[in-house]
């Protein structure tokens, strides 16, 4: 398990979403993830994340919404 925020990077067209881990590291969520589509309605909320990494990537499995 990961606790972090959900963030869109880039601009458009070419946007992404990463998450952000102690406001110093951002890693690629994986367009594979199966609860992709979900996570963009939940940007900058605290997440606590089950996930996998694939080529560098976050694979996120699940994911719970956490009170800050």
């Amino acid at each position: 398990m990961l606790t972090g925020k959900i963030y869109v990077v880039g601009n458009d067209p070419f946007t992404y979403l990463a998450f952000e881990i102690d406001r110093s590291k951002m890693l690629k969520i994986s367009e594979k993830s199966p609860a992709y589509d979900e996570l963009w309605k939940h940007q900058s909320k605290l997440l606590e994340i089950t996930y996998e990494t694939y080529d560098g990537e976050l694979y996120i499995k699940e994911f719970k919404i956490k009170m800050e």
